[in-house]
């Protein structure tokens, strides 16, 4: 074997040792492919990406309501508030359980676990609430039970006009509230 063979070896190795960047550093017409090809890539996944106008944003709270006039706040934490705070701990899902008590009014607010099924937890919690014997109790009305959703305001619309009343704008700019609401 020559010198000059155990130099082109040589330079082999060390041509093979550089890697990825020296090899599109030696070849500028495979880095331009490969990078027509990715920005191509992420135009198509891009443009199938899922679009909302007005996406609805789940707040993973779930609350339960009962109206108790003339209730006292001690009245609605003994009879109200600690009956559900029971019947819903340990629910699959239930990450956490708060109760406000006012006078007239309890509230408890059920946070969901990061992953858990906002509307199988829901049910689960109008079930617990439905099960409590003796509930609710005679001087407070029905609970209430529901899944907290964030409602945001994606538009404002001023309307202005000499020729028509106020009446008049009023109803031509409900009409163009009705005509964009999402169902």
């Amino acid at each position: 074997m020559s010198t000059t063979d155990s130099e082109a070896t040589a330079a082999q190795a060390t041509s093979s040792e550089k890697g990825l960047i020296a090899y599109f550093a030696a070849n500028p017409v495979a880095g331009n492919l490969l990078m027509l090809f990715l920005l191509v890539g992420g135009v198509i996944a891009g443009s199938q990406l899922p679009v909302q106008h007005s996406p609805e944003l789940d707040l993973r709270r779930v609350m339960v309501t009962v109206a108790a006039p003339g209730s006292s706040a001690k009245e609605i934490e003994e009879d109200i508030n600690r009956r559900i705070e029971e019947s819903v701990v340990g629910l699959a899902g239930v990450e956490r359980v708060v109760a406000v008590a006012k006078e007239g009014l309890g509230r408890v607010e059920i946070e969901l676990a990061t992953f858990a099924d906002a509307d199988a937890t829901l049910d689960d919690v109008k079930t617990a609430v439905d099960a409590i014997e003796n509930f609710p109790p005679a001087i407070a009305e029905q609970p209430e039970v529901e899944l907290k959703r964030a409602a945001l305001e994606v538009m404002t619309l001023a309307v202005r006009s000499p020729a028509v009343s106020e009446d008049g704008l009023r109803a031509a700019a409900e009409d163009v509230r009705d005509g964009h609401r999402l169902t």
